[in-house]
């Protein structure tokens, strides 16, 4: 009865929270070298997307984990990738001085980046190591 009226309330469809999600994290660099800090955002490619939340993930010495509304992982899916670097909004120290933004221009737009990943149930070792190329 509680899951009922608390479905009804904010207007779900389940108790479950949403879709199931699954376990994304790799690495990330641009050409050899680890990106320090930054964040990850996933961007659905089907407007029919189960989740109303982007995917995201903190960027920590050259690896990330996705988390989807606080909780690991993300829905299946492909995806466009954006990736934002420093250690928050503003903080070029985080960054190593000057804002290094000018090699990741291409990775910060959903519109023009040409990073891509697809969620599956079980992917290849790797499978979601992002390289990024200035």
């Amino acid at each position: 009865m509680v899951c009922l009226g608390a479905a009804l309330l904010l207007g779900l469809t389940s108790c479950g929270g949403g879709p199931k999600l699954y376990p994304v994290e790799g690495k990330i660099s641009m050409g050899n070298q680890p990106i320090k800090a930054g964040s990850v955002t996933l961007y659905p490619e089907d407007p029919k997307s189960e989740s109303k939340a982007l995917p995201t993930g903190m960027i920590d010495n050259g690896t990330f984990k996705i988390t989807t509304e606080g909780k690991p992982g993300a829905p299946l899916g492909k995806y466009k990738v954006t990736v934002m670097e420093g250690g928050g909004a503003g903080d070029p120290a985080a960054m190593g001085g000057a804002p290094k933004a000018a090699g990741l221009n291409k990775y910060m737009d959903s519109a023009k980046t040409d990073l891509k990943l697809e969620v599956v149930e079980s992917p290849a070792p790797g499978a979601y190591d992002l390289k990024l190329t200035k």
